[in-house]
């Protein structure tokens, strides 16, 4: 549980399971000194879904994927999800090449 935003790690992606969990995400910003305006603003470049279902992600730090939706068509990393310790992991599942983003 995140009761600070200082005290997620820069190389952190967080996992929200509900709607409650965003707000109290955004609350805890605003508690900070920060608007609602610019929370925003970060999800709209940092926030992602599709992992799991009913699952959205933020990242505290870019990560590099394609996108892409099968190896023929280039996908070159898969996620974990360990939800008993709080983890959205990413591990390569084939070689990454200087390029391939």
């Amino acid at each position: 549980k995140v009761s600070s935003l200082h005290d997620i790690a820069t190389d952190t992606i967080v996992v929200f399971d509900s709607q409650e969990e965003i707000e109290k995400y955004v609350s805890l910003y605003e508690k900070e000194g920060h608007s609602r305006k610019e929370m925003f603003e970060y999800f709209s470049n940092f926030m992602g879904s599709g992992f799991y279902d009913g699952t959205v992600f933020v990242s505290s730090s870019s990560i590099m994927t394609n996108h892409a939706g099968s190896l023929e068509e280039g996908l070159n990393i898969r996620f974990i999800l360990d939800k008993e310790n709080g983890l959205l992991m990413a591990h390569t599942i084939v070689d990454v090449k200087k390029g391939d983003e």
